[in-house]
């Protein structure tokens, strides 16, 4: 039930109606005993996050964003986890607050590479960030790093 409520919301033409639909999905899956409906909090937080930002509507998508981060953390997937992350990162580009972002991709961008899994959407929101700073090195550099990990991921077995 909750997969198909946010299916619902993603087809919606409105803006009012997605997020109404969005808002449906959060509170059934908060409301729900089932673990796998419960599962479907974050996603449907994200989506709210994103129906917002692309209304223009940053700082209710900023909240979302950070509700769907603490969801995906309860649920303990580190993959959307960083995704979660990612999202409030670049949500906090957007409005223009820069050192916030910087901080939270650097640190996204220090457990890629640990991990051995760079992400090439972080180099490419770092470069958004340090040319917003005026730092066009530094923008360089992260555009040499994000195609150096999309080629990484281009090599891996599918």
């Amino acid at each position: 039930a909750a997969d198909a409520l946010h299916m619902v919301a993603l087809v919606e033409p409105t803006l009012e109606g997605q997020l109404l639909w969005h808002q449906r999905t959060i509170d059934y899956a908060r409301a729900s005993a089932d673990p796998k409906a419960r599962r479907w909090e974050g996603p449907a937080l994200n989506n709210l996050g994103a129906s917002l930002r692309e209304a223009g509507r940053l700082e209710p998508s900023l909240v979302a964003f950070r509700q769907a981060l603490a969801a995906y953390e309860r649920v303990g997937r580190a993959d959307r986890m960083h995704f979660g992350r990612w999202q409030v990162a670049h949500t906090l580009r957007r409005m223009g607050r820069h050192d916030e972002a910087l901080a939270l991709l650097q640190a996204l961008a220090r457990e890629g590479e640990a991990s051995g899994r760079p992400d090439p959407y972080v180099f490419q929101e770092l470069a958004l960030v340090h040319d917003a700073r005026h730092e066009p090195e530094a923008a360089a550099r992260s555009r040499a790093l994000r195609h150096r990990a999309e080629l990484a991921l281009s090599k891996e077995p599918m």
